[in-house]
């Protein structure tokens, strides 16, 4: 089982690389806005291990191939979400609506005929109030300040997060998510500054990953 485990980590750990370098080639080409939060160096080390945990934790937990390779990519787009906020204060829709897109679609076409199992058409309706109920409250705050105090990547990334996680174990972590941010914008003294909001979200997400705190596998 441990061996396994460290396989999975290896695997998830190498996918992060990959799209870490995808992430940095587009960011190469993004010009941040000129209002937009505060730019910094991503920590490209810590989201690779930060993959690898989540592998590991998956494994770990006797998670089967067709999950680990459903949660992959989603994993992955999530490690870049973070990369390209930290770099460029933008989150590009290949990281955030693609992938959501992938999760509906792969949700509603898992069984050939949804409609005649009722377990499984219920949850392709939890997934979806959940991605709408979860990100509401940040498009009311991305509409509320014209997407600079909130972004409408971070709601696009808020609901890829609904259906990633569900909707009760994704508002708590956002709701952690967000205790955090404020915490950090007080320690270092900077309440009013932008911040790429993007990495929290993206951590309160991998943390209920790692310790299955949720999920729709």
């Amino acid at each position: 089982m441990m061996i396994n485990s460290l396989i999975v980590a290896l695997v998830f750990g190498s996918a992060a690389y990959l799209v870490l370098e995808l992430a940095k080639s587009m960011c190469e080409k993004i010009v941040p806005y000129a209002d937009g939060p505060k730019l910094g160096n991503p920590p490209v080390a810590v989201l690779i291990g930060a993959m690898a945990c989540v592998g590991f934790g998956l494994a770990n937990r006797g998670a089967s191939i067709p999950v680990l390779g459903f949660e992959l990519p989603l994993c992955a787009a999530l490690v870049a979400c973070w990369y390209c906020d930290v770099k460029v204060g933008i989150l590009p829709d290949v990281f955030t609506l693609w992938p959501l897109g992938f999760y509906v679609l792969l949700a509603v076409f898992s069984n050939v005929a949804p409609w005649n199992n009722a377990s499984h058409y219920s949850t392709v309706i939890s997934t979806v109030v959940a991605i709408l109920v979860v990100a509401l409250p940040f498009a009311v705050l991305a509409k509320i300040t014209k997407g600079r105090g909130m972004g409408w990547g971070d709601v696009k990334l808020a609901a890829l997060g609904g259906a990633i996680l569900g909707m009760m174990p994704a508002v708590a972590a956002f709701a952690t998510a967000s205790f955090v941010a404020v915490v950090v914008a007080l320690i270092r003294g900077k309440k009013t500054e932008l911040i790429a909001f993007g990495p929290y979200l993206v951590g309160g997400i991998g943390f209920f990953m790692i310790f299955g705190l949720g999920m729709n596998p």
